[in-house]
């Protein structure tokens, strides 16, 4: 027969420390009567959260945590209510939000040549950002990598404005609404891929046969050949900065007419429009299908060919060519 299966009288429980944050928030609002006719109210909101990211190796060249972050919220609304007539209301209102998120690596300013990289490397670094730079180690070898994961650092700064006006006009039995809202949104993003470069190390430099593409698994350390300074792979990649802008507008009419007492008919009509994406300093490129090719006349058999790439000009500043 099989036996009974014993139970352990002892739990272990692993608790992942985190780190610490505080937040701070204000919020105001005023309302005011000018007169019978005419009413306001304005509100403002700020918010301030701050996080200090959990350090697992508790120095610089840790891979674990993310980011000390700053997130910085603000919010502004006005609303102006004006009776014309008994029979005629004015509403008006405006209001602006932002959003403003800045997380950097803990290792934010290291000096790459501390480590013993040169002076080309850390000049290149410095264009967008110094940081401890990504170490993967492979084959063979359970290490812990060194430095925090790419794309760490982010700058995430967002806007909108919003400005909205209806009237409202009431008859014997029509009650007539008209009204537009125009938007306009702004997206500034910055995030670091990697800034100081990654990486990566494996065994072919250390086992026997060095250099060869086949690994084995009982010969070479991929901890090694990082000590021996021979990586497999290396990449460093500089993300630029992103400032896009968009407008959304519209406008509607509306009539609600009291046929009787029981039937109300409600008929209406809105129109809109989003305008496609910009980048406000054109740095973004697009595939231009007309342009002829850099090497039209070049291919044997294709004496015409068309496409190019182009960065995008004051003229033509939208992300996706018409077609």
């Amino acid at each position: 027969m099989p036996r009974r299966p014993t139970l352990s009288p002892f739990r272990i429980t692993i608790s992942w420390p985190q780190g610490a944050g505080q937040n701070d928030k204000f919020d105001s609002r005023i309302d005011h009567n000018f007169s019978s006719k005419l009413r306001l109210w304005a509100r403002g909101s700020y918010e301030h959260n701050h996080n200090d990211t959990f350090n697992g190796f508790k120095n610089i060249g840790t891979s674990s945590g993310s980011s000390n972050s700053d997130v910085y919220n603000y919010n502004e609304a006005v609303n102006i209510v004006y009776a014309v007539s008994p029979t005629t209301i004015v509403n008006i209102n405006y209001g602006f939000g932002r959003r403003n998120f800045a997380g950097f690596a803990l290792s934010r300013g290291f000096d790459l040549r501390t480590l013993g990289f040169p002076q080309n490397v850390y000049d290149a670094a410095t264009r967008v950002g110094l940081e401890f730079p990504r170490f993967d180690f492979g084959g063979n070898t359970n290490i812990s990598s060194l430095g925090q994961a790419t794309f760490t650092t982010l700058l995430d700064r967002d806007s909108a404005h919003a400005f909205r006006a209806d009237l409202t006009k009431v008859l014997s039995k029509h009650t007539l609404k008209f009204g537009g809202e125009f938007r306009k949104m702004f997206i500034n993003f910055t995030q670091l891929g990697q800034p100081d470069g990654q990486y990566s190390f494996g065994s072919q430099w250390t086992q026997r046969q060095a250099g060869t593409t086949t690994t084995s698994t009982t010969q070479g350390n991929g901890f090694a050949s990082f000590l021996i300074g021979v990586p497999n792979s290396g990449t460093m990649e500089h993300t630029f900065d992103i400032a896009n802008a968009s407008s959304y507008g519209g406008f509607y009419v509306q009539d609600d007419y009291k046929l009787s007492r029981k039937l109300t008919v409600n008929l209406g009509l809105r129109w809109d429009v989003d305008t496609p994406h910009i980048e406000r300093y054109n740095r973004l490129s697009y595939f231009d299908i007309d342009a002829l090719s850099p090497i039209a006349g070049k291919v044997p058999g294709f004496p015409n060919l068309k496409g190019v790439m182009r960065f995008a000009t004051a003229d033509h500043r939208h992300q996706v060519p018409s077609i």
